[in-house]
């Protein structure tokens, strides 16, 4: 099930890959996904879910949990189905440390330092958009899934340009 279909009040859960995803990693996590979320239980009720896959690295699962709310149990069924796929194909879903900039090339930042070079290299500035792993709602996330580099966790770590 697409997110379309579910309130903004909606629970989410945002992973991005460490790398971006080859056209046929998207189209296996995606049917994996989609056999997921048609059969998404807590404590037997049945959760109204959906997910999308967007800029080849970053997921989103969301729940609507006006219907049914999804349990501890439930919501490990979902962190383990994306550790079985990252380690059948050599990704790490759960490294919160990355920074996306999808926007533009799908560019994956993976350490301070990285972060930093494309500071002083001019590739990114304060005010390049990455993609924002903090949200809580579908809502917030339709809204705008990004935020500056400049307000991000990395701002704090980086050596800024006079």
């Amino acid at each position: 099930m697409s997110l379309q279909g579910l309130p903004d009040s909606s629970r989410i859960w945002l992973f991005a890959a460490d790398r971006v995803l080859s056209e046929s990693e998207s189209e296996a996590l995606q049917k994996d996904l989609m056999m997921f979320v048609a059969e998404w239980q807590a404590h037997g009720a049945d959760l109204t879910a959906g997910f999308e896959l967007r800029y080849g690295a970053c997921l989103v699962i969301a729940v609507d949990e006006s219907q049914a709310a999804p349990t501890g149990c439930s919501i490990d069924k979902a962190f383990r189905l994306l550790q079985r796929f990252g380690s059948e194909h050599k990704m790490d879903f759960f490294n919160r440390l990355l920074l996306h900039r999808p926007l533009c090339t799908s560019a994956v930042i993976k350490t301070v330092s990285q972060a930093q070079q494309a500071l002083d290299e001019k590739d990114w500035a304060a005010s390049t958009l990455v993609w924002n792993a903090q949200l809580q709602t579908l809502g917030e996330y339709r809204s705008n899934p990004f935020l500056p580099l400049k307000s991000s966790w990395a701002a704090a770590k980086l050596n800024w340009p006079a």
